[in-house]
């Protein structure tokens, strides 16, 4: 991983501008179009019941894992044996979750997908999009009736796993960061007749 020096972390806190892709659909779709995951894989969920286990079991789990589960939100694992290849974080609603300060609106029926990761000796492989399907089985257990994704316009390696897996695209997040704060989000729908707005057209449903 390359490492930012002192100025150009100085530089950031001033001023920067991030854009992010907004995914969207269904489970029903993802499980009729996302391409299957390899047969030496398997799908785990860890939860605050299971961090411990998982813990004492995996070795060099992500470090947001401790943070986002004991928070209330899901992992989903790849696993091949005794180690993980892919995992992902799962954000349930109803709750307003905020991207560099644009705020989207999860109702009871909704999950977002974040800090989706492979292992670098497993990329290349097709593990993201083959994973989707199976996190479509398990979110549509829970009664999830919508997923969403968003990643950096720049990640152009997870904008083409999501859209191999077969989730849409409806739009792009734009925000400016001033001086270490976030600022001026705003939602550009990708159709004139997309959703206008996830936040407000959330709130409404």
């Amino acid at each position: 991983m390359v490492r930012k020096n002192y100025w150009q972390l100085c530089k950031d806190w001033l001023r920067q501008e991030k854009s992010l892709y907004l995914y969207t659909c269904t489970p029903e779709h993802l499980l009729s179009h996302a391409p299957p995951l390899p047969d030496d894989l398997q799908i785990a969920t860890c939860d605050q019941d299971m961090l411990p286990q998982f813990r004492a079991q995996y070795a060099d789990l992500p470090k947001w894992l401790d943070k986002r589960v004991q928070r209330g939100e899901l992992a989903l694992f790849a696993l091949h044996e005794r180690a993980w290849v892919f995992c992902e974080a799962v954000v349930l609603g109803p709750q307003v979750y905020t991207f560099h300060g644009y705020p989207l609106a999860l109702n009871a029926t909704d999950a977002l997908l974040e800090a989706a990761e492979t292992r670098m000796d497993w990329r290349g492989r097709g593990i993201a999009p083959g994973t989707l399907g199976p996190t479509a089985r398990e979110l549509a257990a829970l009664g999830i009736e919508r997923i969403y994704m968003a990643i950096d316009v720049t990640n152009t390696a997870s904008n083409r796993a999501a859209e191999k897996g077969g989730i849409q695209r409806i739009g792009t997040i734009h925000a400016r960061l001033r001086f270490g704060r976030w600022r001026l989000a705003r939602y550009e729908p990708l159709l004139p007749d997309a959703v206008a707005d996830p936040y407000t057209a959330a709130s409404r449903r």
